[in-house]
């Protein structure tokens, strides 16, 4: 058992396995810290008190949060049980001992840790902003080589889809790839195809992977890319399973999109024909408006003119008219209704010429 230097709390150290936290004014149990593959022999805690540590019979040395009661961190030096366990004053070391007849002393390295964290976090950013400015100044391989140092895919297929964009044409873009993968290094081949063979999982990357590849193939034939760092020869069949697998499947779609567009195909054709029946329908009905419009445009010209003549003609006496005055009267009238028949004939044959010229359009 260990009492906690801040609280009145109690650790015990049990056969079963678990570690439990005991609240020494009202004897109830508070927490039960699991993890242990055997009996726990040995607990104590820090001087914080909001951490302990604990050995057991599995040879491993536990660091336990008691807010929380997890484990935050599991060390492995012993190969056997750990009956022993000190801890420094400050808490900056701890010595175990166990059967295996080993002494150990472990050192606290959470600041150096910490420091070693944040110059990595700090230097990581530092190169993707680098990264950034050589994308912006189309320095595509520094750029792509930059990105697949920091291990990021999703910059890598960024590069790449840049690259494509500022081609303008599929082959400007293949010549480009052919630049870059012929400078990249036998380490970055490999982990760039590994890349591809992610991006062909996805039907809106899968083209650039393609193409990738394509540039591989044609810059390194198939028995050295089998000897790349990342990608040895075992390791080649399952990738080339794994990129056939997903471009069966986007053969087939793009198999199926391609018989969805004739059916596209057909019923534009149809609306294309159904519209010009309409059409030529409705040309119809305007040439039957307008030869009806003509037709009585015509009648009513030829009342006004009757009524026009029985209106203006002067009242005369029909037993001083002659014959000679009847047959010129009667010759005239002749003439003028020939004129008129000619006339409606001139305009019914223009209208029947509209119709068909509008017929062939």
């Amino acid at each position: 058992v260990q009492f906690s230097p801040v609280d009145q709390v109690l650790a015990s150290a049990s056969g079963d396995q678990t570690i439990r936290l005991w609240s020494l004014s009202g004897g109830t149990c508070l927490r039960v810290l699991q993890g242990h593959a055997g009996s726990v022999l040995k607990v104590a805690f820090l001087p914080g008190g909001m951490q302990l540590m604990s050995t057991g019979a599995d040879g491993l040395l536990k660091l336990w949060n008691v807010r929380s009661a997890e484990c935050v961190s599991t060390f492995d030096k012993h190969i056997d049980r750990v009956w022993a366990m000190a801890i420094s004053v400050d808490g900056a070391q701890v010595v175990t001992g166990g059967t295996d007849s080993v002494l150990s002393v472990w050192a606290d390295r959470t600041k150096e840790v910490a420091a070693e964290e944040a110059a990595e976090y700090a230097d990581r950013v530092v190169k993707q902003q680098e990264l950034s400015n050589l994308l912006l100044a189309k320095r595509y391989t520094p750029a792509l080589v930059l990105a697949l140092q920091l291990e990021l895919p999703r910059r890598a297929l960024n590069v790449l889809n840049t690259m494509e964009v500022e081609a303008g044409s599929p082959k400007v873009f293949q010549e480009r790839l052919l630049t870059v993968v012929g400078e990249l290094t036998e380490e970055q081949l490999g982990k760039v195809l590994m890349y591809a063979r992610d991006w062909n999982t996805n039907t809106h990357h899968c083209l650039v992977a393609h193409q990738l590849l394509a540039a591989v193939l044609r810059r390194y034939p198939p028995h050295k890319i089998a000897e790349f760092a990342i990608l040895p020869r075992q390791q080649c069949k399952e990738f080339l399973a794994a990129m056939l697998s997903y471009t069966e499947r986007h053969q087939e779609r793009v198999r199926a999109l391609s018989q969805s567009t004739y059916l596209l195909d057909h019923t534009l054709d149809e609306m294309r024909l159904v519209s010009m029946s309409e059409d030529l329908e409705s040309m119809e009905d305007e040439a039957a408006a307008l030869q009806d419009g003509l037709l009585d445009s015509q009648v009513a010209k030829s009342t006004a003119d009757t009524e026009e003549t029985e209106v203006d003609a002067p009242e005369v006496d029909i037993s001083m008219l002659d014959a000679a005055t009847v047959d010129s009267s009667d010759e005239g009238d002749a003439v003028d209704d020939d004129d008129e028949v000619e006339e409606y004939q001139e305009d019914e044959s223009t209208l029947k010429v509209i119709t068909q010229t509008r017929r062939r359009s």
